[in-house]
């Protein structure tokens, strides 16, 4: 199914030929690379810097203050696939979240006027540790110093509930000359996990998949279990041991027996692996041991335990080894509200009486139980169900984002603001019975059997908490939507407490337990939909 974008607004759409606010046409997709001397808001593109499968990184300036700056660009051959358009955003997102001396920060993302994905970072120099490595193993101190470094962003990010879940020599850039003040920043938050609680008792929207490079990831990654600090610590723990010996502990040409290994085997020794030549202390073998333990709960408590370890092996003088794992950077945000899960922070426009948006949330999952993303012949079938129902969405005067393969979120009265809530909330409910309505027949076509779950909430405009930005959605919402899904039996629909008293009688609810979300450990009240006759 054909894409398109809004040069005014850069939504993309899927079934529409012109712009439900703008009335403008909508225009393709690009399809090649910007060119020099291209806009991005106040930012001017000038020449590539670095390449990669799915992006390229140009120099650029930023007209407000002269600043040099990395702009990041989507390859325009992946615009078109809204899962991979969603993890570039899903990285920005994160990251704007994050405020680490050790982390790349990201000041601006969004649709550039012709259509391309971009993020504004900061303009690095040096290499990335994994250009250093291939020149062999690096002095213990220096590696030290580097890992430290490390702890302390990580620390950072897992304050936050955040996992980074692709730790690896490509994702550290060195900068500076090596000693006290080169400086290690952590990048590439792209498939960050994310926690429903700082207790990292279960995974939150859009983290509950296996991801992760196979030499790095820790057993209960590769196990798909849900994450804490301590997978972030395993992987660190492979990437000192690299740094101490040049090659990392369990290495196979076949990523898949890379992830046995990790599974069933036990670790070389390091100094077996550093060669008798290299006298590293027994007590940083201990560490890096410890941190590689494939049981988690034998582990280092966290990254605070890791780094308290590393700092009594640094060799810097005293008063520079105390160091805090929160320590910030001033830097100013532009653009976007920072969001977590990806609901469009934005506001509807002018302000009206009793204006409203509905947030649904839509999964479907497989009778067997596996996730279609892990399927490849059922994959295709199924995003190609969401993609036909978000062009009913669009039809219909919605909007449709989708944070994974079978999951969708449907945003109804975003782009028409003035509607009542209890307009906004109906129309929700009939784009989940249509969806439901289409199951059938997507099975008799050959697709697998699944169960449709959904969850719906909504925000009117007197809720709004900023009168000069009007409505705006945030991760409070859809992290109550997600929940609701989630306890929502095969086929039926949550609804919230707002869109229950939104719809009165004009459709047949009954109550149900309270919804638990242990992200701020509030009890949700909830809703049935009763089928219509």
């Amino acid at each position: 199914m054909n894409r398109t974008f809004c040069p005014a607004c850069r939504r993309y759409f899927t079934a529409l030929e012109r712009c439900p606010v703008h009335g403008s046409p909508l225009s393709p997709l690009p399809r090649d690379w910007p060119v020099t001397a291209s806009r991005f808001g106040d930012y001017v593109l000038s020449a590539p810097i670095a390449a990669g499968g799915m992006s390229r990184i140009y120099r650029g300036t930023c007209e407000r203050d002269s600043r040099p700056v990395a702009i990041k660009v989507l390859n325009p051959a992946l615009v078109a696939q809204a899962h991979t358009v969603e993890r570039f955003f899903r990285e920005a997102r994160i990251s704007r979240l994050l405020d680490h001396a050790n982390i790349v920060g990201v000041e601006a993302f969004g649709v550039s006027e012709g259509g391309h994905p971009m993020m504004v970072m900061e303009l690095l120099g040096g290499e990335s540790l994994e250009a250093t490595l291939r020149h062999g193993p690096i002095p213990w101190p220096r590696a030290v110093h580097i890992a430290i470094q490390l702890c302390q962003a990580l620390g950072h990010a897992h304050s936050r509930r955040i996992v980074h879940r692709d730790v690896k020599p490509a994702n550290v850039q060195l900068t500076g000359t090596p000693g006290p003040d080169e400086r290690a920043l952590l990048i590439d938050f792209g498939i960050a996990y994310v926690a429903s609680d700082h207790a990292f008792t279960q995974a939150a929207p859009g983290s509950l998949r296996a991801f992760g490079t196979p030499a790095y990831m820790s057993p209960e990654q590769i196990r798909a279990q849900p994450l804490d600090g301590r997978s972030d610590v395993y992987s660190l723990g492979v990437v000192l041991f690299e740094m101490l010996t040049g090659r990392r502990p369990y290495q196979h040409a076949d990523p898949a027996e890379v992830c046995r290994m990790h599974l069933h085997e036990h670790p070389p020794s390091l100094r077996a692996a550093a060669g008798g030549s290299v006298v590293l202390p027994r007590a940083l073998e201990g560490v890096v041991s410890q941190a590689l333990s494939r049981d988690r709960a034998s582990r280092h408590a966290g990254v605070g335990a890791l780094l308290a370890a590393l700092e009594a092996l640094e060799s810097l003088p005293p008063d520079t080894r105390r160091r805090g794992l929160a320590r910030t950077r001033p830097r100013t945000l532009v653009g976007q509200t920072a969001t977590l899960y990806g609901v469009p922070a934005v506001a509807t426009g002018t302000r009206q009486q009793g204006a409203a948006v509905a947030l649904l949330h839509v999964s479907l999952a497989m009778s067997n139980g596996e996730d279609p993303a892990d399927a490849p012949e059922v994959a295709p079938k199924v995003s190609a169900l969401i993609s036909a129902w978000r062009a009913r969405v669009e039809r219909a005067g919605g909007w449709v984002q989708e944070p994974a393969l079978a999951s969708a979120r449907a945003f109804v009265g975003l782009l028409a603001p003035g509607e009542s809530g209890r307009q906004v909330v109906l129309r929700a409910i009939q784009l989940f019975d249509t969806l439901r309505a289409s199951l059938p027949a997507f099975e008799e076509a050959g697709g697998p059997p699944v169960t449709l779950h959904g969850g719906l909430v909504m925000r009117a405009d007197r809720e709004a908490a900023d009168p000069e930005r009007g409505l705006v959605l945030g991760d409070v919402d859809a992290e109550a939507a997600w929940y609701l899904a989630l306890a929502s039996p095969g086929g039926a629909l949550l609804i919230g407490a707002r869109a229950r008293f939104a719809i009165g009688d004009a459709r047949e609810v009954e109550p149900v337990p309270s919804v638990a979300r242990p992200a701020d450990l509030a009890a949700l009240p909830a809703w049935r939909l009763v089928e219509s006759p």
